[in-house]
Parts: structure tokens; sequence; C-alpha cells
């Protein structure tokens, strides 16, 4: 007996949603970053986290493991 390791549809549907945000939109938005690299100031750099946080939660991405209320 071989065990099932598909995922449901929703669960399928919100991977894929994810795959497409991290790619079309968070690595976009942080390819100019070179984390060893001091030129870019926190404030920026807590911007660009804050406004990508704000998108993933427009997007219904953000703790989507969360309950609504």
């Amino acid at each position: 007996m071989s065990i099932d390791f598909t995922l449901a549809p929703e669960h399928e549907e919100i991977r894929s949603r994810v795959r497409d945000f991290i790619e079309g939109t968070v690595m976009p938005a942080v390819a100019g970053f070179d984390h060893d690299d001091r030129a870019i100031s926190r404030s920026e750099y807590l911007k660009t986290i804050f406004g990508l946080r704000d998108q993933a939660r427009a997007a219904g991405l953000w703790l989507p493991h969360m309950p609504v209320e």
C-alpha cells in the first residue's frame, strides 16, 4: 500500500498563487538588495518588506493558514 502525497485542489491553488507572487512580486522587489551591502538603508529595506507584506495581504496570501477572524 502506498501513500498518496497529492495535495488537495485548494492547497494546490494556494501553492500556485504563492509561487506566482514570489516569482512575480517578491523576487523583482528584492533583486537589487545585496544583503551583505550596507548601501541600502534600513528604512528603505523595511519599506520594501512592509510593502510586500501589504501586497501579500491584499492578494489573500498573508497567513493563509490562519482564520480570518
